[in-house]
């Protein structure tokens, strides 16, 4: 009898200390799994727009990089489309920020859409957007791309019960053509915008500007 109490008892033990080390376990690998989720979140964070989950101007930055190295290397071409929204201002201050926020979201889908797979969008801040054309041939085909957007974004808008009219300024840049690098390419998609921007007053706001 009593070895078989002993028995029971070492088994009753060894069962205990298995759970115990299972359940350590278990905890372990919970643990990490939080720890990743944190580290995935911050790299998110990091990197993408909080608002319309957009990359970042950091991220955009490192895409453009890789292009332009690639496209050195490669003998390609990359294009850049600075967008910058028309009465963006107005809006927020006529219909509010929740409308507002609303729009950039919305835009933010509709310049995704409106590009492959192999090209990228980014949210510099404020009404600000921009588009990396990864690969293309020349200045008309991603010129076509910039029209396919303005198309996009003059499509009929509805917030919260109002109708909002949604309209870009859009610049153009082409590596290595207009730039050598990021900074120029940047700048003269940024300058050509601008040069829209600056000549559009008159210009009824449904119609798509482009330099």
């Amino acid at each position: 009898i009593f070895g078989i109490v002993a028995i029971a008892m070492a088994l009753l033990i060894t069962w205990r200390t298995v759970r115990k080390i299972s359940l350590k376990s278990q905890l372990i690998d919970e643990q990490m799994v939080a720890l990743e989720r944190s580290r995935e979140a911050l790299r998110q964070e990091a990197t993408h727009d909080p608002l319309t989950g957009l990359a970042n101007r950091r991220l955009f930055y490192d895409r453009l990089q890789q292009a332009i190295r690639h496209a050195n290397r490669y003998g390609g071409k990359v294009g850049i489309l600075y967008v910058d929204l028309d009465r963006f201002k107005a809006i927020n201050d006529q219909h509010g920020h929740h409308v507002g926020d609303a729009v950039l979201t919305e835009v933010a889908k509709r310049l995704s859409s409106s590009i492959r797979d192999s090209d990228s969008v980014a949210r510099l801040g404020g009404d600000e957007f921009v588009v990396l054309l990864d690969g293309v041939q020349g200045r008309e085909e991603f010129i076509a791309t910039a029209h396919k957007i303005g198309e996009a974004l003059n499509a009929g808008s509805h917030f919260f019960g109002l109708d909002v009219e949604i309209a870009a300024s859009i610049g153009q840049a082409l590596f290595p053509d207009d730039g050598a690098d990021e900074d120029t390419l940047m700048r003269a998609a940024d300058a050509a915008m601008y040069r829209v921007k600056s000549g559009s007053e008159s210009v009824r706001q449904h119609r798509l500007k482009l330099q």
